[in-house]
């Protein structure tokens, strides 16, 4: 677990959830800061969030004009020392961040998906992607020293998150009576994503039969040298608040004409499409007529 966590766990402070990723990593994050020794408050913002962390909770169902009001008062009232977010974009988070902002005696910690690793967790303070302090010098990562991590390989975390998704977006339709002023940072119709998780499913299947062979070809050094060019969920934050491009095609446009304006001729470009956005976006047609 991220060496900050156990920083914050150690504090014994009065800590405030707000919104997790879908599923029940915020109540176990909850529970293991609580037998740290952590005060563990959470503000439910939707029926979602109240599904997956149901008891020593609240719930906000005003309208987001009158959260600022509301969360400077909890945050008095509960004499609250950190407020914990995953993903730090969100319009409630960027609120509680400008709170934390104006208040010295606060500080603000951001979970989000790991960003050297996979099946990992990143946890920063302050901030993620584009606001994390961490270095962004070329050199610094040259010359520093990797730690090997033995894992043992890691199932697909494809079906738990179909799972968890539906379950969050079903219980968001179910509760928008009690949630209605609540604001979603993406859409929440529910066949929208049950029709894009049935599509991923459908292309992951397809890459199976494909996938194989060109996996051999890369090993046996068909392509080289080459380049890998891994895509990025369109809707992520990193491409709508951290890019200038705002979209992936524009991106993927401005990194093929790059590449054949100055790569070497002999050399391939690997485009690698993100996982979580098979179902949601394809750049086939796209790439293929770039190329």
């Amino acid at each position: 677990m991220n060496h900050y966590l156990y920083e914050l766990a150690s504090t014994k402070t009065n800590i405030l959830l707000l919104q997790g990723p879908i599923g029940p990593f915020f109540k176990n994050v909850g529970m293991w800061l609580q037998k740290s020794g952590c005060n563990v408050y959470k503000i439910n913002l939707n029926g979602g969030d109240e599904h997956f962390y149901p008891r020593n909770s609240v719930s906000f169902c005003e309208s987001i004009d009158a959260f600022p009001q509301f969360l400077e008062n909890y945050i008095q009232q509960n004499a609250i020392d950190a407020i914990v977010v995953f993903g730090d974009c969100r319009i409630y988070h960027k609120i509680a961040k400008s709170i934390v902002d104006s208040n010295s005696n606060l500080s603000f910690w951001v979970f989000e998906e790991g960003y050297f690793r996979p099946h990992y967790i990143t946890f920063e303070k302050n901030g993620v992607n584009g606001f994390s302090l961490l270095p962004k010098n070329h050199d610094f990562y040259q010359n520093i020293e990797i730690t090997p991590i033995n894992d043992r390989k890691e199932k697909s975390h494809f079906y738990s998150m179909v799972y968890y998704s539906i379950t969050y977006y079903i219980f968001i339709l179910l509760k928008k009576y009690k949630y209605y002023n609540y604001v979603h940072h993406r859409k929440t119709s529910l066949l929208f994503y049950a029709s894009r998780w049935s599509l991923a499913l459908i292309r992951k299947f397809k890459a199976k039969l494909t996938q194989p062979r060109l996996i051999k070809n890369i090993i046996n050094d068909d392509y080289k040298p080459f380049y890998i060019f891994p895509l990025q969920c369109n809707q992520d934050f990193q491409i709508q608040v951290h890019s200038h491009y705002h979209s992936m095609k524009s991106y993927i446009f401005r990194v093929i004409r790059s590449f054949s304006l100055f790569a070497d001729e002999k050399s391939y470009l690997l485009i690698k499409h993100h996982p979580m956005d098979e179902g949601f976006n394809n750049y086939n047609r796209l790439i293929k007529k770039l190329a």
